[in-house]
């Protein structure tokens, strides 16, 4: 099953075993079923996961070079390019690079970062803030002007270009429509 989104648009996917995914702007994913797992692919963008819980049958993200393994829990994974970032709202997820040994085990309120595989150390999120862009609203705390804009660039059609890009670094903080 293949799910996408155009610039500007939301879809939520009812998956058959109840879990929910919601796909946000710019998004792809595939869905696959096997006997013993239940499988995504974000292929790019960004999708806030409801997933059923089933102790037999895991649900498998990918996302790059990024693999998350979960049983029944509430999480966000955002793909740029070979950057993913798993944010948990509620239950837990295991976080692997492919083919590697889990990297962590994210809680509520955790988030890791990945570049390339290779991940940094868990830190605190506050995952309605990251999962804000659900109701129209992205919420930027000390992000990188140039990450921001990559960003908001999923959401409009038009290019969005820093002339300057030695601003690409400046951390900005807001609320944006």
């Amino acid at each position: 099953e293949h799910y996408a989104t155009a610039v500007g648009q939301h879809q939520a996917v009812h998956l058959a075993d109840g879990s929910q995914l919601l796909l946000d702007s710019a998004s792809t994913v595939a869905v696959s079923w096997h006997l013993r797992s239940r499988q995504a692919e974000l292929k790019q963008g960004q999708a806030l996961f409801e997933v059923t819980a089933m102790r037999y049958r895991p649900f498998l993200v990918d996302a790059g070079s990024t693999r998350i393994r979960v049983v029944g829990t509430r999480f966000n994974v955002s793909r740029l390019a070979q950057d993913v970032r798993v944010t948990v709202a509620e239950g837990k997820v295991a976080v692997r690079a492919s083919g590697g040994e889990a990297l962590a085990l994210l809680e509520p309120g955790q988030q890791l970062h990945l570049h390339n595989g290779i991940a940094g150390q868990p830190t605190q999120a506050n995952a309605e803030d990251v999962m804000a862009w659900q109701h129209s609203q992205l919420v930027f705390e000390s992000t990188p002007l140039g990450e921001a804009l990559e960003i908001l660039q999923r959401h409009h059609r038009q290019p969005i270009r820093l002339l300057d890009p030695g601003l690409a670094s400046l951390p900005i903080s807001g609320v944006f429509d």
